[in-house]
This record gives structure tokens, sequence and C-alpha cells, in this order.
């Protein structure tokens, strides 16, 4: 958090039907910084006795609030926070106390203004809430106005309020959310707030992102009405803010309090440390040192200032204070970090890249004017791209300089200082793009990718690509020889540093289009950055100047990255049949070498090195590039397949004449025949010309010697990519697209071979049979299960893997006789690569015990041979094939049933089968939840109310249950005032009537806790039938033969002087202490004996709950309660103080789920054994 000069007073004030207890997570935050915080309910609200309906005016309402501000000393200032309605209970202290009021701050709160009257916003705001908006929201009229109250439902709270909140928090609302009113009858007669009061007072405005009810927009449109300066928006933060996003509003609040911005403080440690290398008219080398030890310095603060904020949220907040001001500051800082990249050390320029880097990251973390960081950064590279191509002119001109006045000194300023820069500077800016894509890669947040995204597309739609010419990779010798040799250097720096960027954006498709795509159609990025591969071809890779070739390594990592990110684009974006046909002209422009490569064998052997690794000691330079242009290979292949797969199951402008429309395709194999009516037969055109250059044209001489080629044809294409684990899988799922029909694969008959030899479509799918594809990638695996194991449990792989095999074992379902049969020759066992299961460090494969056990097949498995009785001549061959592939299988599905069992699978397998439409039972289900729901009654002690139970009530609701916790009288929010409690009876009535109104036969395990023992012993009295099991957490417990009195007796003198803190909250959260500190209130003093009797009480099974740290109804009082009146059973929960629902609720929860799983059967009421081993369990308990 932000350090404070000063002490600040706070005071919290709630919206509408809340109290003071919602600022329960806030007010120790602050008060930790060091400051005063006071949280206090408006009249009618909270644990307030009075009703909403006793009150006629807005002041009436804010009276607590104006009396606190009218008895502050006369120096004394405050801050005010107040939250939805309480926008307006700020309004009238701030018109009636300016002088008393250092700033107000308005949480998504009305925020009226001095020009309109004081109802105006709540009246534009109500006008865009529908009237079913409010769902099970209930509203009435009282007064004589007549004046309209509200009641939030449980409905509205969780779906509206609470959407984004912890769930505990909206089960503590449904115990103390209140009946409230807008006062909007009384507010619109008011006189209009004046500039000298209500104007005259510092206002900040506090946005929540994912507000439901006073929109993100509307809270914008407030902003602007009133032309409040000081904005901090919340991301991820619904309209309870306190709740969904408590550490990031404290942080906002010590920031306004501070009234020093994160981007004021960052401005001032840059500009500081930077200005005199900067601001030099010379910025030279031997300063190398002295920069990269500031330039440290830097780094070292801003990334503790990150720690300060909590980085580790993937939400913050979005800080606007005095924007004007700000924007300067931002532009300052990227002039200073800028600079730096036209240094010529090339460790100042990393070391600046870095701090640009972790000043995005700081921004992000404490909302500092992200947006316009990033805006300005691209306006940067704009800049640093016109500067380098235009270095020899002494016109600028750049779309950079067409940006809004708020940054044209950052323009200026760099225009002077960029006049001799390079394409490194460009490199460099475009290297800190990809920094940020990384960091919002780890913290998933959509707001920041879509602002991100937003300023990528806007720069790459901007930069004049046209002018890049001049640094096309290849150019001639004498260029490369020339003066220009380093200026040709650095652009292909910068080239290869943005494809490379590209890639990673593109990567991030799914994420992106979640922030700023819809579900029918993908980011405009994705269209810019495919209108750019073109160029980024011509520039990269196209044709040699004089014939000249380029360094070779350098060719091949741009054509590596340019396939890669072509590949990305066509997963995540690319289905037009026009960029499809245009890709596949590309791939014949750019990489028909390596498309027309054969597919056989590496000769060279290294199983054991990745290819292209440097430790290739054995390897010489040709097989090196032998490796490299395998990898180039299989990228190109996979393009292409995709490309032409995809034209072929195009849905788009096939003529229902054409005789596509079916799947009858029929080529004539030895002419090109004309295929330009539609997609589909582009794209088997452009398969047939590729199968051409790899298959002999007698293909389909005959039966045998076709089954034969295509399966050599498959087994080369898998061999081709089995080295490759990352892109195996991915043309593996595209070859599972190929149209496929079991009943046509394979034909044994002549006529029916004859028939189809036309047929392009049929032999492709032959090709590519999937199920021919399955068992020849298990051969290649030698059938050992254990590399299908390694597959499986890989990070990289695991996911992609068990898609391919699920969708495979469906492909085997529907094609069952075809992986029975599966026609396999010696020959092509023996040209098997054999893909080996990894080793590990002892030499030993990966394998133990059961994991590695044969495997037997039970006898309902679905692996299960048949073989015609007709059809023995080759049946013995086959059904070895297949015996070895279940084998495989089986024993894969044995081995992930074993890691699953002990807990060492990276992922649970039934998520992937349920997605599969495979039911699985889980085990994960507690017991409870399947033998059905139980209901749960929660009883509070002295001075507490149903509150207290809102952690508990959270996990028993979480677990299927019901519960009911409820507000005795006089306790909670009960409009009850404690002097018009006279007796036990009237106490306890909320809980009597309860029990009384359930069905006849249902019945309830009853929870009290400390004072509240009393009162379901009172109850266990009256409806002995009603009640399943008695618990009693901590508390007193009164029978027949010990009475409630008696035990009193022996408290009451314990608790003189009693401390709450230290005797009762002692280990529970400091959060729950506040929490009780605004809630806790008076409980009637009675002093009555509760009659108990064996024949109505002592039918009701008794638990007892035993708190172990608890010094408010000490270990000796419970031991001595439980000796005098012995319960069925006792159960103790270590490490808990007397409030065991805040210390250990977790503990709690278990012990109820179990006892009421024992109790609740209807044979416990026909005599149960009441002793108990009063020494056996005393020595458990110490």
């Amino acid at each position: 958090m932000s350090e404070t000069n000063s002490q600040k007073h706070f005071v919290l004030v709630h919206g509408a039907g809340h109290g003071a207890w919602c600022w329960y997570k806030i007010k120790p935050r602050l008060e930790s910084a060091g400051h005063k915080v006071t949280a206090l309910d408006n009249a009618g609200s909270g644990i307030d006795t009075k009703s909403i309906e006793d009150f006629h005016s807005l002041e009436e309402y804010s009276e607590p609030l104006l009396q606190l501000i009218g008895s502050l000393a006369p120096q004394e200032k405050v801050i005010l926070v107040g939250h939805s309605l309480g926008g307006m209970n700020l309004s009238v202290a701030m018109e009636k106390f300016p002088e008393k009021i250092s700033a107000a701050v308005f949480l998504t709160a009305f925020l009226p203004d001095t020009t309109h009257h004081p109802s105006y916003v709540m009246d534009q705001l109500l006008q865009t809430i529908p009237s079913d908006g409010w769902l099970d929201s209930q509203f009435e009229q009282f007064g004589e106005e007549p004046l309209t109250s509200f009641y939030f439902g449980p409905k509205f709270l969780s779906t509206k309020l609470y959407q984004l909140s912890p769930i505990e928090d909206f089960e503590l609302a449904k115990t103390l959310v209140r009946k409230s009113s807008f006062f909007r009858e009384l507010v619109c007669k008011m006189k209009n707030f004046s500039d000298e009061g209500y104007g005259s007072v510092k206002k900040a405005f506090i946005v929540c992102e994912k507000d439901l009810i006073i929109t993100k927009e509307f809270q914008h449109w407030m902003i602007q009405n009133s032309a409040i300066k000081d904005v901090v928006e919340i991301k991820g933060a619904d309209h309870m803010a306190m709740f969904s996003k408590p550490e990031e509003l404290s942080c906002s609040l010590l920031e306004i309090a501070q009234n020093d911005s994160n981007l004021s403080k960052l401005h001032r440690l840059i500009d500081d440390a930077l200005r005199k290398f900067t601001e030099a008219d010379d910025l030279s080398v031997t300063k190398e040192r002295e920069i990269l030890v500031t330039l440290s310095q830097v780094l070292r603060q801003v990334k503790l200032w990150i720690e300060e904020v909590d980085s580790d949220s993937d939400n913050g907040v979005v800080v606007g204070l005095d924007c004007e001001n700000d924007c300067v500051c931002l532009s300052k800082i990227l002039t200073h970090l800028i600079v730096l990249l036209t240094v010529e050390s090339r460790y100042v320029k990393h070391l600046a890249c870095n701090v640009l880097a972790v000043v995005s990251e700081f921004m992000a973390t404490s909302g500092s004017h992200w947006e316009d960081f990033i805006r300005l950064l691209c306006d940067c590279l704009d800049l640093a791209i016109t500067a380098a191509i235009s270095c020899s002119r002494t016109n600028l001109a750049t779309g950079a300089s067409d940006v809004s006045s708020s940054t044209s000194s950052l323009i200026l300023v760099l225009k002077v200082k960029l006049k001799n820069g390079d394409w490194s500077v460009a490199a460099g800016v475009v290297r800190v793009l990809r920094d940020i894509l990384k960091y919002l890669k780890s913290e998933d947040d959509e707001e920041l990718v879509e602002v991100f995204v937003e300023c990528i597309n806007s720069f790459l739609s901007t930069v004049p690509w046209d002018l890049l010419n001049e640094i096309r990779i290849g150019l001639n010798g004498d260029a490369l020889k020339s003066s220009r040799a380093d200026v040709l250097f650095q652009g292909t720096l910068f080239l290869g540093n943005l494809i490379q960027f590209l890639c990673s954006l593109v990567e991030q498709g799914g994420v992106i289009d979640a922030a700023g795509g819809s579900i029918d159609k993908h980011h405009p990025v994705f269209s810019t950055i495919i209108n750019l591969v073109p160029k980024l071809l011509y520039l990269c890779v196209g044709e040699q100047v004089d014939g000249v070739v380029s360094n070779n390594r350098i060719s091949q990592y741009f054509k590596h990255k340019l396939l890669m990110l072509m590949i990305r684009l066509i997963v995540q974006a690319c289905q037009e049949s026009t960029i499809l046909v245009l890709w596949l002209q590309f791939i014949h422009c750019y990489f028909e070498e390596i498309l027309r490569q054969p597919m056989s064998t590496l000769e060279c052997n290294q199983e054991h090195c990745l290819e292209g690794s440097p430790f290739l000691s054995s390897v010489s330079d040709s097989e090196v590039n032998c490796l490299s242009s395998r990898h180039l290979q299989r990228q190109a292949v996979f393009l292409f397949l995709r490309c032409s797969f995809s034209l072929i199951n195009s849905k788009g402008s096939t003529n229902r004449k054409c005789a596509c429309a079916s799947w009858n395709l029929c080529l004539d194999y030895d002419s090109n025949a004309e295929l330009q009516c539609c997609e589909r037969k582009k794209g088997l055109l452009e398969l047939y010309n590729w199968l051409q250059g790899h298959l002999l044209t007698d293909l389909l001489v005959d039966h045998e010697t076709y089954v034969e080629k295509c399966t050599d044809f498959a087994k080369s294409f898998l061999q081709l990519y089995i080295k490759e684990d990352d892109v195996l899988f991915k043309v593996l799922l595209q070859l599972l697209s190929v149209p496929f029909s079991a009943e046509k694969q394979f034909e044994k008959e002549k006529g029916s071979f004859q028939d189809s030899k036309g047929n392009v479509l049929f032999v492709v799918s032959d090709l590519f049979n999937p199920v021919l594809l399955f068992h020849l990638f298990l051969v290649e695996l030698s059938y050992d299960h254990q590399v299908l194991l390694d597959y499986l449990i890989s990070k990289d792989t695991g996911i992609i893997c068990a898609e391919y095999l699920l969708r495979c074992l469906r492909k085997v379902c529907d094609s069952w006789s075809l992986f029975v049969e599966f026609p396999l020759s010696e020959q092509a066992i023996n040209r098997s690569s054999c893909k080996k299961r990894k080793i590990s460090l002892n030499g030993s494969s990966f394998c133990d015990g059961d994991l590695c056990a044969p495997v037997e097949d039970s006898g309902g498995s679905f692996l299960k041979d048949e073989c015609d009785d007709e059809n023995k001549y080759d049946c013995k061959h086959r059904r070895e094939n297949f015996q070895e592939a279940k084998e495989c299988l089986l024993s894969l599905k044995t081995s992930i049933e074993s890691l699953h069992q002990k807990n060492l699978f990276p992922y649970n397998p039934n998520a992937l089968l349920n997605r599969n439409g495979i039911t699985v039972t889980s085990d994960q289900y507690p017991s409870q939840i399947l033998n059905g729901k139980k209901q749960f009654v929660l009883v509070h002690g002295a001075n507490h109310g149903a509150w207290c139970w809102y952690k508990l009530a959270t996990l028993l609701s979480s677990a299927g249950h019901n519960v009911t916790a409820l507000d005795l009288a006089a306790s909670g929010i009960s409009p009850i005032k404690v002097e018009q409690v006279h007796s036990f009876s009237e106490y306890v009535e909320p809980l009597i009537t309860f029990l009384g109104s359930l069905a006849p036969k249902e019945r309830v395990i009853l929870v009290g806790h400390s004072s509240g023992g009393a009162v379901i012993s009172f109850a266990m009295e009256r409806f002995p039938e009603k009640i399943a099991v008695a618990v009693y957490a901590s508390a007193v417990m009164p029978g027949p033969s010990l009475s409630y009195l008696t035990i009193a007796a022996k408290l009451i003198p314990r608790w003189v002087n009693f401390n709450r803190e230290k005797q009762g909250y002692q280990l529970s959260p400091p959060e729950d202490l506040t929490l009780a500190s605004t809630l806790v209130k008076p409980t009637p003093a009675i002093r009555e004996e509760i009659k108990l009797t064996e024949e109505k009480y002592g039918l009701v099974p008794r638990v007892f709950i035993m708190s172990d740290q608890d010094l408010t109804i000490e270990k000796d009082i419970q031991m001595w309660m439980i000796m005098e009146n012995p319960p069925n059973e006792v159960n103790v929960i270590n490490g808990s103080d007397h409030m065991v629902m805040f210390s250990r609720p977790q503990e709690l929860f278990s012990h109820l789920l179990q006892i009421a799983e024992k109790y609740s059967h209807e044979a416990h009421h026909h005599g149960f054994n009441t002793s108990i081993d009063i020494s056996k369990m005393g020595a458990n308990i110490s």
C-alpha cells in the first residue's frame, strides 16, 4: 500500500439497505496503514432499531453522519467515502459542513451537481432500469407523501449487486440487508446544492467496472456531468467493491488520501534519474556504465513498487488523478526511455527495454493510465519507424504526428531526438510490446488485453509498410558490403522482432476474441495481420535481388516464423475462401521447394537431441540444414493441408448444380481437369497436384497395390511428423476433418474398386484414413503405451493428445472391422521409426509397478476381436496387429487410472470424458449430498445475530444443504428493542415460530453457539420430534439435572472486564472482529430458569463440540457441563477460540456434516445410549 504523510480520518457511509457492517474488510486495511476509520449506520440501517418509515427527509436519514461531523474538533477534517445511495448522504454533509471535509469519495455512488436539482442523477439512473430489472425486490408505499420503500431480494442481490463478490459475503448480506428508500419524492423538492457548500469540497470518484446496477457508462456520465478530475477505476469490481475488490479499493482510498498518483511518483523517479542523460546534446557511449547503473536502480525501485500494490492480483485499479498533468508525466517518462534506445550500446538498449516493460507492468497493476501508456508507446513505434525510413530526409511525416495535442510535446521532442535514429529503436519498442504481451498472458486479464490489442491494431493499420522495401532481406552483395550494411542488419532485426511479436499476438487468439471479438466474428486485429502477411512475405523471403542468396540461417528463420504466423492465423481466424486460395498461392510462390521435398525417412539418427540443437556435435552442417529443412517442411505441409481441407470442407459458394455439391468428386488422373466452379474443387485440385508429386501414377493399377501404396504414403507422412510432438497432434487432428465413410474404405471387390478410380476424394480419404493413421501411429510407438502416457502427462501435448485419442477411439468404434483387420506388411513394421519412451535419470524408462504390468482384457472391454471364419487366410496376421493395439490401449487405460488414483495425473481425465459425452460418477461428492439434503438451523449466542454464521452457512449451502440462520428477538437486525423483551420465551420466539412452521415429518439439525445452547435446549423441550440432533458448539448445555442458572452462575463472574478481542476473537481473523464491532448489541438480561425433561429434551441426541482455546466458556467449564449432563458424543476442534465459526469454519463444517449423516436417521429416535467414557474423552481433549 502507499505510504501516507499523516494520519487521515476516513468516514465510511454505506448504501441502500446495508449498514456499517459492509465495510468490515476495508476498515482494518485502512487502520493498518495508520489511519482512523469510522464506519457508521445511517438511521434505520444496520443494527439501528429505527425503521425506514420513521424518516421524512434525506437529512433525517443522514442524521448519524451529520452528528458525527458536527462533533469534530474545530480544525479536524475527515475524508468521506460514500457508496451507492451513500453519495446522497455525503452531499448533504458537504453542503452543511464543507469546512470539515477534506475530500469526498464517491464509490459507484450518486453524484449530484450544483446545476440541477439533487434528484437529477437519481432520476436519470432509475429511467435506465426497467421495472423487471429489480427482479425479486419488493416495493411498498409509506407515509403521507407517500414515499416508496424497497427491499432487495436474494436474486437481485446475487445477480445485480454481488455477482463477483465472494459467496460468503452474499450469505452475510442475506442476514443483514434491510428495507430502505431512495427518498426520491422528498429529494426532488430539495434546493440545489450550492457552489459555496457542496461545490467547494474536493471530490473523487471510484468507478466499479462490472457494476450491473449503476453501470460503468452511467458512472462516467455522472463524472462528466460534474466535471470530476480525480477518477479511479477498479477493474473486476461489481457494485459491492468492498467485497469483490477490498484490497484494490483500500489502495485507491489511500492513493486519493495521499493526493499523489502512482504515475506522478513514477515520473519523479525516472525524470530525476535520467534527465541528465536524455537532455544532453550528445548521448555518448562513454557514459554507458553510469547509464546502466542508473537504469538498474530505476528497474529495482519500480519492481518494489509493483510488489507494494500487490502485483499478484489479476485485477487492479485504473487511476486518473488530474488527467491533464498525468498525461504530461506519461509523455516525459516515455521520452526519457525511448531516447535511451538511440544509444549505441546494446546493453543500454536492452536495459532501457526492460525498464519500459516493467513500467507497463507497474501501470497495469497500479492502474495508472494503462491505455494511455500503450497508445503513446505505439505512437513512439510509429515515429521510430518513420524516422528510420527517413533518417536522411528532412520531411519526417508520420501518422504519429496526428495524435492529440495532449501528446504533442512527446512527438516534438522525439522527432528531434530520433532524427539520426535507426531501426534498432523500432526493434527495441517491438521487443517491449512482446514483453508486455507475455505479461498479459500471465495475468489473463481480458480488459487489459482488449486495450492492448486495440492499440496494436490501430498502429498496424497506419504504418507506411510500402516504404519498408529498402530493408528487404537478401539485398545484393554490394549493399551488404556498403555503409548501409548496418542499416540492413538493424532492419532485419526489426522485422524479426515484429514477426515474432505478431506470432505471439495471434497465439493469444482465444483471449483476444474473448476480450474484444464477438461470438461470430474475430477481432479486427486478425484481419489487419492477415492483410499484412503478403508484405511480410515479400520483405523477408521474396525473390533475391541479382540472384544473390541471403544468409541461409536468417532465411530459414524468417521462413519458420512466417509459416508459424500463417498457421496460427489460419487456426485462429482465417476461414474465408478467398484468403485460403491466396495463401495457397503464397505457399507455391515462397515455399514450393519445401513443399515438394520427398517425405522419406531421415538418414541421420539423432534420437536424443532436438532438431537444430547446437549440441549435435556428430552432425555435419549439411545435416543440420537438412534437419532445419525438415522442420520447415512439416510446417509448410501442415499449412498447405489446412488450407486445402478448409476449402474442401467449405460451405461457401458451391453451385448446387455442380457435381461437388455431393461428395462424388471425380477427376481424371491423366489430365488437369478444370476445377474453377467452387472452393471444394479448388482444394481438391491443390491436393491432387501435391499428391501427384509424392505418388506413382500407377496407384490405381489394382487393389493390392493401391492398399500398399496408401499404407506406405500414410506411414511416410506420419514419420515426417513423429519427431516433432507439438506439430504431430495438430496435423493428426487436422486430418480427422477429411470426409470419411467407413463403409467405403478399402473396397475389396474389384468392381467397387474400379468404380472408385476416378474419385479423388475417395483416394484422399484412403490416404489419410483416420483409423489407418491411428494404427500406424501405434506402430510408430512400437505399441508402447508408456510413450502415449508421456504425451498425455506432458504440459505441452497433454490436452491435444487426449483430444486426438478420444476422437480416434470414436472413429474406431464407427469403423471397427477396419481397425480389427488392419492391413500392415512386415516390411512396413520393419521401417518403423519406433518412437521411444522418455528415459529417466537412472537410465530406466518411466515405469513403476502396476503402471507397466501387462493387462488382461476383462470380459466387459469393448476391445474384442472378431474374425470371419471365411477369411482365415490372413486373419492370424491381422489378429496379431489388433492384439498389440488392444493391449497398448488397455495398458494405457490402467496406467491413467493408477496415476489418477495417486493424484499424479496432471489433469482430471473425467473432465475429458465428460466433454466427449461419457458420464462419469465422481467420488468427490460427499456422501451426505448423495444421500439427500439436510436442514440446518443455526442459533447465535449473546450479543450476536444470524450474521455470525455467514461462513458456515456458505459452506453448508455450497454442499447442497438447506440452511436457516435467524435473529433471536432484539438481536442482529431485529427491529425489537432490548427493553421490549421480558422473558426467555419472548427472546426465543423467532426460533419457536420457525420450528412450528415445519412440515409434520420434517426434522432439522439444530446448532447452538455460546448462550444459544440454552435457546436450542428450550426448543428441544418444545419440539423434540422436529430435531434430528442438537449440536452445542462451545455452548452452554443445560439439562434436566443441570440448570441454566447454575451454569450462568459459574460463568458470569469470569466475564468481569471481558475483552472481546482478547477473550472471544483472539484467534479469529481481524476482519471478523471488525465485523462484530459494527454489529454486536446488548442482549436482554433474563434470569429465568428453563424447565427441561427427560421425556422431551432427553429424546433428542446431543453432540458437544469443544473449542480447545475458548477463553469465554473455558475448557474446564465445558468439561464440567459434559460430565454433569453427558451428551451422546463429544468432538474437539483444536486451535479454535470461542467464535469457532470464525476461527475454524472449515473444521466446524466437517464435524457438522459427519454429525448430520450419523444422527439424521429415524432409528435414532427409538432409544440410544447416552453414556460416554469421560476418562478417555478427557485424554483426547488434553
